[in-house]
């Protein structure tokens, strides 16, 4: 079931800003459409850490 905030997200058409936290004590901020899944955000975050996916594979990593 989806929270208020994605309901209101998908009615004005705007992307999701998902908060990913890191295990060193930052984090960083991704946008996701309201269709993406979690191997789609996971593939945005990997890129976005600069982490090339052609030589390490995704699946290597989870979120918590």
């Amino acid at each position: 079931m989806p929270i208020k905030y994605q309901i209101m997200a998908l009615m004005s058409k705007r992307q999701i800003s998902i908060p990913i936290y890191l295990p060193i004590g930052s984090n960083i901020l991704v946008k996701a459409e309201s269709y993406e899944t979690f191997s789609d955000i996971k593939k945005k975050v990997l890129i976005e850490l600069g982490i090339n996916t052609d030589r390490i594979p995704p699946e290597f990593f989870a979120f918590f």
